[in-house]
């Protein structure tokens, strides 16, 4: 089994491809010997490249910055020390192995630190489980070169074995996690289902006084009419600009 299918396999960490890029020799590529033409005359016709269709865009890689491997870092030193030291050794030896490695590491933490803003116990669990998965991978990697008549080769089995034990038995209790939230937000849908079956006509009831309240409360509000001339009282003065009539 490659490296990149295990990758696949298995969801978080990168050990695997750590130890195998940390301790494998660099193999020099032989150059294909290249075979003379019957027909030296005759020119070769470029060969037309047909886009594939199904082909996607590569995602954007994310950027290394030094807050960010310096996290990366940390974090592994914490959690796995064994795998720090790889991580050394690759930014020396394999630099464009070790950015890969530690954008993988990147987004564990990332990963890592939206479940502990959720939850505490589940992160707990979580990085229990990425621990335990991440010495397997070291583990495997190291089975994979090592001669399996060797003597050495029963005991790491068992130690792989135990160690999948514990990360098997981290993923459970994460999953009962998960059932016990799913259970209570079935609770509280089957109460609210209920309610509303109970009290349907009262419901319905309070939403529409509630939207007509907010319909009374735009609705703009009369203004008293205001009186025209003609229906406004004679006054019992004369116009100013009139002047009584002189008497005989």
């Amino acid at each position: 089994m490659t490296s990149r299918l295990l990758l696949t396999l298995l969801t978080l960490g990168s050990a695997w491809s750590l130890t195998a890029a940390a301790q494998r020799p660099e193999k020099v590529a032989a150059k294909p010997e290249v075979k003379e033409s019957v027909k030296k005359d005759s020119p070769k016709e470029p060969v037309k490249e047909t886009p594939n269709p199904k082909e996607q865009p590569k995602a954007k890689l994310i950027p290394i910055t030094p807050e960010r491997e310096a996290a990366v870092m940390e974090f592994v030193e914490k959690n796995h020390a064994e795998l720090a030291a790889l991580l050394t050794h690759l930014k020396t030896s394999q630099p464009k192995e070790y950015e890969r490695a530690v954008r993988d590491l990147f987004r564990v933490t990332e990963k890592l630190a939206m479940v502990k803003d959720r939850e505490d116990g589940q992160y707990n669990l979580e990085l229990k489980a990425w621990k335990a998965q991440s010495r397997a991978q070291l583990l495997v990697a190291r089975l994979k070169m090592t001669d399996p008549e060797s003597a050495n080769t029963e005991e790491m089995k068992s130690q792989l074995r135990e160690i999948l034990s514990e990360q098997l038995a981290a993923r459970i209790e994460v999953m009962k996690l998960e059932r016990e939230r799913t259970t209570a937000r079935l609770d509280r849908l089957n109460q609210d289902i209920g309610k509303f079956e109970q009290d349907r006509e009262k419901v319905i009831d309070g939403h529409v006084q509630t939207l007509m309240n907010q319909v009374n409360a735009n609705r703009p509000k009369n203004k008293p009419l205001e009186k025209k001339p003609a229906e406004r009282a004679p006054s019992d003065k004369a116009p100013a600009d009139k002047k009584p009539k002189p008497t005989s």
